[in-house]
């Protein structure tokens, strides 16, 4: 299980793919202006991760915001295979096969063009994930005369 933002790390999901994980549920709290969330966010999670992915995002406005809705099912190719509405709430229902989530191996025509989104993976390239990232705002050589504000 993941939540809401979590969906923005690839690292997250593929953690919750290497310790087993079928299917990945992620209740949301999606704001209208991040549609791009279940349209691009979850079939790439799944897809890369050879999972399904369950994102529940609610309906309606609370105080000033306004929420997205458009709950979705994705299998772990990256195909939605349920929607629900942007405005109604609904109980999304879709068909889940577990074992062909742990078929990591794929294989579009054998010998030639084949694929492993777990064994295929190379730690080697991962140690800079755990090094802090770079300010890109306020960059450490940045000068008043490259355009950023040194403070």
């Amino acid at each position: 299980m993941l939540i809401c933002y979590d969906l923005r790390f690839p690292e997250a999901a593929r953690v919750c793919a290497l310790d087993g994980a079928d299917l990945i549920a992620l209740p949301t709290n999606w704001p209208v202006g991040v549609e791009f969330h279940p349209e691009l966010f979850a079939p790439a999670r799944a897809a890369e991760n050879h999972c399904y992915v369950l994102a529940s995002d609610r309906v309606g406005k609370e105080r000033e915001t306004t929420f997205l809705g458009r709950s979705i099912l994705v299998d772990y190719e990256g195909r939605r295979l349920a929607t629900a509405s942007d405005v109604d709430e609904q109980v999304l229902v879709g068909e889940v096969e577990p074992e062909k989530a742990r078929a990591t191996h794929v294989r579009r025509r054998p010998g030639e063009h084949e694929w492993d989104t777990i064994a295929d993976r190379r730690p080697g390239l991962y140690e800079r994930l755990l090094a802090p990232g770079t300010d890109r705002q306020h960059p450490p050589n940045a000068t008043l005369y490259s355009g950023d504000v040194v403070e």
